[in-house]
């Protein structure tokens, strides 16, 4: 028995499991030093009758028509055309075989070519290392890994360095080999982690694997041309590996995309491939990036502004959220201590407000954080550098972001209680949308006495005070599943902040997940509230822990990992958390696609 089966999630990279009838294989990895590999050559001048089955080997790599990267579109489509055509006349040879395609700018158009490789387990990427341009290269791996299943792993050889593993790793790519770490061993080249240097230019050995250990460059510099590349071959193989396995710590952790952050940074080619995919590729980041997450997250660079996690908090906050229900805003700085609410300043800034009209939070890098989602993931978990000043970037963020905030409501006056900075940022754009606005706090500190003075007297005639907890229900039900105008004024709320527990006609529909800031659901509260887009068509089956990918018929559009999620087949209805993205349910043949917290059998 033969698969590949996706076992932890972070965006597009993950961790899997390999596994043929002789070898199972942890991915990502490097498959030429954890199995046996034959490559079964090219489809120029092949004869099929060549090919016989050979049990010693692991994995069989399919003969392919290899063409250069830029060779006109029509003709690589031809050769990509008959490659996958042998594929079929070569199904006798057995063993897990792996198929290899060439990628060009246009390869992920021939959409009806690479259907023919859904049912293989693993696919090889050929020329990705020749594609010249940062765009060609994204275009052509994101394109291909749309059109294959989401349970195929995907093999690019002679591509990985310590570098660049990071950022592949991140677009979805499985397996590697040692290619590169021999062709650079052949030039005196010696793998870092920031790239590689020609060996006569060390002072030093910056590592400690079994090769450089208790030597010195001069003891490997004497040695002979065969023997120094043999060593420096063992060093550049030991520091693709010592990567792939912080990968896979980092994959754990949730923390894969800082750790692309950090890697980027010594490859200008690198970075631009990130910046590339960020610009150009939210889409295919957005649909396999989890809603949240346990580990925080680190906005330690301007690359950060665009993370997907970010990019959908601004999105959610401004198109999903209702009107505001309040005729004044006030609008305060964020804080170190999160939830914001929790920290020193705000409830300085509270003894003021005294939870009159709606509070919104300047921050970088989500804009603004409406004060009842303080606690939503990312808001509640993200972390970033402070000297006290906005960058450019940040300041424009946090200014397009309040105005596109402020657009989508009815405010009547606007209470800027910042410092001079966001100040000046507030009554601008209050200024351009024709919104009254006082500051409250000009020219002082916010925490100062006069400041809350002055903030207490603007609101003294503002008689409503909001409801925080059926407020915090109300707006977690439109961030978090997109409902709107629903009936919240039955809604019941027990418990201490941020510990609610939410109740409709004397039944609990949902609870407040500190760790996460969502609402977790209960059986009734699926059914009465959880909308198609989260909802999943299983099979006739009544499920006991887990909801596997093969049992799912169809998903919600909108379902992302970590989602709460209503199921229901013809045995049974339930509810629980995604951990697949829709169409990773619906594209696989393996795998956990709900984790259930209750059913029940119809």
């Amino acid at each position: 028995m033969s698969y590949f089966e996706v076992l932890e999630r972070d965006g597009p990279g993950r961790i899997g499991e390999l596994k043929c009838d002789q070898i199972e294989l942890e991915t990502p990895c490097l498959i030429d030093q954890e199995a046996k590999v034959r490559d079964l050559g090219s489809l120029w001048g092949f004869d099929e009758r060549e090919i016989s089955s050979d049990s010693r080997v692991d994995f069989n790599i399919l003969p392919t028509k290899s063409t250069p990267p830029h060779v006109k579109e029509e003709v690589f489509d031809i050769f990509l055309k008959e490659s996958i055509g042998y594929i079929d006349e070569l199904k006798e040879v057995k063993g897990f075989n792996i198929p290899a395609i060439n990628v060009n700018k246009s390869t992920s158009a021939n959409k009806r070519e690479l259907n023919k490789l859904r049912d293989f387990k693993a696919v090889l990427i050929e020329n990705v290392d020749n594609l010249l341009l940062p765009q060609e290269l994204i275009e052509s791996l994101v394109g291909l890994k749309e059109k294959l299943s989401e349970d195929t792993a995907i093999y690019i050889p002679g591509a990985a360095t310590p570098t660049n593993l990071a950022i592949l790793v991140y677009l979805g790519i499985d397996l590697f080999d040692t290619y590169k770490a021999k062709y650079y061993a052949t030039n005196d080249r010696y793998f870092t982690d920031s790239g590689s240097i020609n060996l006569g230019e060390l002072d030093y050995l910056p590592c400690n694997c079994e090769v450089c250990r208790d030597k010195d460059v001069n003891q490997l510099l004497s040695l002979s041309k065969r023997k120094r590349i043999d060593k420096v071959y063992r060093h550049n193989s030991n520091a693709i590996k010592r990567e792939i396995n912080r990968i896979k710590e980092s994959l754990k952790k949730k923390r894969l995309r800082e750790l692309v952050e950090e890697r980027i940074r010594p490859d200008p080619e690198i970075t631009s491939l990130l910046k590339y995919l960020d610009y150009n590729k939210q889409s295919f980041l957005e649909a396999r990036t989890a809603v949240t997450r346990k580990s925080n997250l680190y906005a330690n660079t301007e690359d950060s502004l665009n993370r997907v996690e970010i990019k959908r908090f601004r999105d959610r906050i401004v198109n999903r959220l209702s009107g505001s229900e309040s005729d004044y805003l006030v609008v305060t700085p964020c804080s170190a201590r999160k939830p914001y609410s929790f920290s020193k300043t705000h409830q300085i800034i509270e003894k003021g407000r005294k939870g009159r009209g709606d509070k919104l939070i300047l921050t970088s890098p989500l804009g603004v954080v409406p004060s009842q989602l303080d606690i939503v993931y990312p808001a509640q978990h993200y972390d970033i550098p402070v000297i006290g000043k906005w960058t450019e970037n940040e300041k424009k963020l946090i200014e397009k972001t309040l105005r596109r905030y402020l657009i989508q409501k009815d405010y009547e006056k606007i209470l800027i209680h910042v410092k001079e900075l966001l100040r000046e940022i507030t009554e601008r754009v209050s200024k351009e949308l024709g919104l009254d606005y006082v500051s409250t706090s000009k020219g002082r500190d916010p925490r100062d006495q006069e400041s809350i003075k002055k903030l207490r007297r603007e609101l003294k005639d503002v008689q409503k005070r909001i409801n925080r907890p059926k407020k915090i229900f109300r707006s977690l039900m439109e961030y978090q599943l997109g409902l709107k105008d629903l009936n919240y004024k039955k809604i019941q709320v027990k418990g201490r902040y941020p510990k609610y527990r939410f109740f409709d006609d004397e039944n609990q529909i949902a609870t407040l997940t500190h760790r996460y800031g969502f609402l977790a659901f209960t059986l009734e509260g699926g059914r009465r509230y959880i909308p198609k887009m989260y909802k999943v068509k299983i099979e006739n089956f009544v499920p006991q822990g887990s909801v596997l990918a093969p049992g799912v018929i169809e998903a919600g559009d909108e379902i992302r990992p970590n989602d709460e999620v209503l199921f229901e087949g013809e045995s049974a209805i339930g509810v629980g958390r995604a951990e697949m993205s829709s169409l990773e349910m619906e594209r696989s043949n393996r795998g956990i696609a709900i984790k259930v917290r209750h059913v029940e059998e119809k």
